[in-house]
């Protein structure tokens, strides 16, 4: 019995000892067991490398089932077939493979592991198995050559930073069935120009799209709840956005630095907008915020220097710190009377803004908060205000008149440099009957003028929008506001530099855009007036422009109707929609004639003789 024992015994050892064994079989090293074959870690490799579905060794053959983690890690192949029979493959298999052109995955493959393919730098094309359901972190980071690549349809999720870093990706088609994008997993992809988020997808990871240059199209089909944190973080091609209905918050910097995105719509649930969410978009000229809106969070809108103007939701009870500072045309703003607190800097150097209604509930306003807004002319501070920050008015430098509604000046907490050096020029309004607990309490008491009134709230009124009309050879802007100053801009469809003409001639549209706003001492700044200034006949030479061969004529829209100035009396003029009905028509009488636009919105045609002007309906 003691015979059989030890005979089984060392049979038992004898097996051990040979269930794993080394070998290199074609200048490849193998981790043989139990009839299966793994590829170990190699060294020295170079060129196209050929794995068969099995090796011999020994008498024996194995089955190739497995590529172990770091396998071909730093070698110079330039290519790589792998056999069907491989189901297994481990973490940074090809990592840092900077010579490798193609890769031939075997079809069973269901994940590749984190870092397979980073820093593959020549990398191509790579075939991906149909089996493929997960790429995991990294997965090809930093691929720079890498242009297209095909997903297969069951793939479900891409891991953190997994085409991080590809600078020459133009185009990924994400499967109908994925659901996750992991953290940076396209950052910096700068040739990347489109991509559709499908409906499956419910988690994008933080700074996903960061730094992708290119991308100008986004198209969102799905039912994401989030866009996280730098999720488009300067995609400077980024034209507009479309948030899909299910989104409620936008992540910090999500949208930041964004310098052509001049459209957002953003959907009616939304509830939060995270710190910086907007910044620098220097393009983004309007945005409407839900009434869902109840966060705006600091630095949100700041160096939105194209943004005009904005209404704040009425379930918003705060403005955090430079929310909307250095919005440079930012000329309008309606704050809701839910408002409490507005925070640093909220509107400092906004010098488009030339008044605000501050809400009867604002109980403070934080250091800087209006600093530097140089276009301001007055301002009315309610009696619910408790605290006024250092600096709040400091480089107002055109602030003519402050209203405080106070019976005491000692009910506000105040800096003695709220107002900066304003003092000379400025006039205190005051209740009836305070003057003389103003003059001995700082700031106030350096006003130079304090005038007693009623104290009652008097909401701020708008300068009258001015018209434009040409006569004369002259172009003429008038408001009904008495004392009213204009603004104006004007631009040229043919301005041009550098051109070159082989035969001398230059056709000119000669029409000009205008656009002017109307100020006035104690008024709020006017709606912007719009309008073209075309000269009719206008094809010349590069001689120059003869003043005796053209006319100008203004076209401009107010209120529903088109008004075109510049005429001759009885000159017939009339109205077509862009579909070509007319709308109305009529001959001019001293000099211009307005008209109807009925009920058309957007564009119509103004036909004067044979020349057919553009021009957009203004309902204000």
């Amino acid at each position: 019995m003691k015979k059989i024992i030890l005979t089984c015994l060392a049979a038992a050892m004898t097996l051990a000892g040979s269930a794993q064994e080394t070998a290199t079989i074609d200048g490849i090293t193998y981790l043989l067991d139990g009839g299966k074959a793994s590829v170990m870690q190699q060294k020295g490799l170079t060129g196209d490398i050929v794995i068969p579905e099995t090796v011999r060794y020994g008498g024996d053959d194995y089955t190739v089932t497995t590529v172990q983690n770091n396998a071909f890690s730093g070698n110079d192949i330039t290519g790589v077939v792998l056999p069907n029979t491989v189901t297994v493959m481990g973490s940074s298999c090809f990592s840092s493979c900077s010579k490798l052109v193609s890769a031939d995955l075997p079809d069973n493959i269901t994940s590749l592991g984190g870092n397979s393919f980073s820093f593959c730098y020549s990398l191509k094309s790579v075939d991906l198995p149909e089996a493929l359901v997960s790429l995991g972190d990294m997965c090809f980071e930093r691929c720079y050559m890498l242009e297209t690549i095909e997903l297969p349809a069951g793939v479900t999720s891409l891991g953190s930073a997994c085409f991080s870093g590809c600078d020459k990706l133009k185009a990924i088609s994400l499967p109908k069935g994925i659901t996750e994008l992991g953290y940076q997993c396209f950052y910096a992809c700068k040739s990347l120009t489109s991509v559709t988020l499908p409906a499956s997808l419910t988690t994008m990871g933080e700074s996903c799209f960061h730094g992708c240059s290119s991308l100008g199209s986004v198209k969102f089909e799905g039912s994401l709840t989030e866009l996280k944190k730098r999720c488009f973080y300067h995609c400077t091609s980024l034209e507009s956005i479309d948030i899909p209905q299910g989104v409620r918050e936008l992540g910090e910097e999500c949208f930041s630095g964004c310098t052509s995105l001049t459209s957002v719509s953003l959907p009616d649930g939304i509830t939060d907008l995270r710190s910086s969410c907007f910044s620098g978009c220097t393009a983004l000229q309007a945005i409407t915020l839900p009434n869902s809106i109840d966060n705006i969070e600091s630095r949100c809108f700041e160096s939105c220097s194209a943004l005009e103007s904005i209404v704040v939701p009425s379930g918003v009870t705060r403005l955090y710190e430079e929310c909307f500072s250095y919005c440079s045309k930012l000329a309008s703003v309606t704050l809701p009377e839910s408002i409490e607190k507005l925070y640093d800097d909220c509107f400092s150097n906004c010098i488009s803004l030339s008044g605000i209604a501050l809400p009867a509930g604002l109980k403070n306003i934080g250091a800087g908060c209006f600093r530097n807004c140089s276009g301001l002319t007055s301002i009315l501070l309610p009696r619910s205000v408790e605290t006024l920050g250092s600096g709040s008015f400091s480089d107002c430098t055109y602030l003519a008149d402050v209203t405080c509604q106070w019976d005491d000046p000692d009910e506000v907490s105040t800096s003695n440099f709220v107002f900066g050096d304003i003092y000379t020029e400025c006039r205190l309004h005051v209740p009836t009957g305070t003057t003389a607990l103003y003059k001995v309490k700082e700031p106030w008491s350096g006003f130079k003028f304090i005038i007693e009134e009623d104290g009652q709230v008097v909401d701020p009124v708008r300068c009258a929008t001015p018209t434009i009309a040409y006569a004369d050879n002259s172009l003429t802007f008038g408001c009904a506001t008495e004392g009213a100053e204009y603004h104006y801009t004007i631009s040229a469809s043919d301005a041009v530099e550098g051109a070159y003409s082989a035969d001398g001639n230059v056709a000119l549209g000669a029409a000009y855009d205008i656009t002017v706003y109307a100020s006035a001492h104690g008024y709020l700044n006017s709606e912007e007036a719009k309008a073209v200034l075309c000269f009719i006949d206008a094809t010349l030479n590069t001689s120059g422009i003869n003043l005796d061969e053209r006319r100008g004529v203004v076209v401009s829209s107010h209120g529903g109707s088109i008004t075109v100035s510049g005429l001759a009396d009885g000159e017939q003029v009339a109205l077509y929609s862009v579909g070509g009905m007319m709308l109305s028509a009529g001959k001019a009488s001293a000099g211009s004639i307005t008209l109807s636009a009925g009920r058309t919105d957007g564009v119509v045609l103004v036909k004067i003789a044979d020349r057919s002007i553009k021009i957009s309906v203004n309902r204000q």
